[in-house]
């Protein structure tokens, strides 16, 4: 089995998006820095940002393609987790760089030097980074990628960022200086709040939170005939990947072969049913006088 297959499309989406990252990236930062705005150059930091945990992401999705060994039999499909964890860690310390920045801002007022250039760059890297979002999400889903979908969370946060950056420019044009602080403020909170959610996402992956509801699970189960009873039911890993494992009772005088049969039809009816479940592991148990369900 190819391990590295899924991954090849996926890295080559970031491959893509990082070129254009850092190409919005700096355009911003040397014209913020031309202009004297803090809020542009903020943006500007905050797509670097963007292009760095790019880089992330593709060590994460490198890694993870490398087939089970002995020291991980089951794969390293959690480091794409980890990635994704970087990618939130990143964006937690742009909140920090953007907020000392607004805050230095605020006690040396600068009113920015807005001019003709300093448009062209915002809007032009506003319709870069709509195109990436777009092309992301769309991605995302195609391949069923958390990483992806998490970078493209990154890309929107961008979005709203840079439509803020204008609002802020055209105001300092008039000499309203105060609100190219107060929009990057704004984007460090934009920020923050996706840096939490990405990590947050990502934590309870980690820490194999259940990902289907047992009692839909029985309810699936109780189809299949010659199954009595089903408990001990455990769902793990990613929305797009899920692995689980349950316990089902059949009449003890059934053959081994006919319960064997029975598990691998239940196996197949719950792939069918649940989007996202890759693998089932079903424990075949005698139903008897001695067990009681719960």
């Amino acid at each position: 089995m190819d391990h590295d297959a899924p991954y090849t499309p996926v890295r080559r989406v970031l491959w893509q998006v990082l070129w254009l990252n850092l190409l919005v990236a700096f355009a911003k930062m040397g014209w913020g820095w031309w202009i004297d705005s803090v809020s542009l150059s903020a943006d500007g930091y905050h797509s670097l940002f963007d292009g760095l945990s790019n880089v992330i992401a593709l060590i994460g999705l490198w890694v993870a393609a490398h087939p089970p060994d002995e020291n991980h039999p089951y794969g390293h499909r959690k480091f794409e987790t980890l990635a994704t964890i970087g990618i939130g860690v990143m964006l937690a310390l742009v909140c920090l760089h953007v907020l000392q920045a607004a805050y230095a801002r605020f006690t040396t007022p600068v009113t920015p030097r807005v001019d003709t250039g300093a448009y062209l760059v915002v809007v032009l890297t506003l319709g870069i980074n709509s195109l990436v979002y777009v092309y992301e999400r769309r991605m995302a889903d195609r391949l069923s990628s958390d990483v992806l979908r998490a970078d493209s969370k990154h890309t929107q946060s961008d979005l709203l960022v840079t439509s803020s950056v204008l609002a802020g420019l055209i105001a300092a044009h008039f000499g309203v200086w105060l609100l190219d602080p107060i929009v990057a403020v704004l984007i460090a909170g934009l920020i923050g709040k996706a840096a939490y959610d990405i990590v947050l996402e990502s934590a309870m992956v980690l820490s194999d939170v259940s990902m289907i509801d047992p009692a839909e699970v029985i309810a699936v189960v109780s189809r299949m005939r010659g199954v009595l009873h089903c408990h001990e039911i455990r769902t793990r890993g990613t929305p797009h990947h899920i692995l689980m494992d349950l316990r089902i009772h059949v009449d003890p005088d059934m053959t081994v072969r006919r319960a064997h049969d029975i598990a691998d039809d239940l196996e197949d009816l719950i792939k069918g049913e649940f989007q996202g479940v890759q693998e089932v592991v079903v424990h075949v148990e005698p139903h008897g006088e001695h067990y009681c369900p719960q």
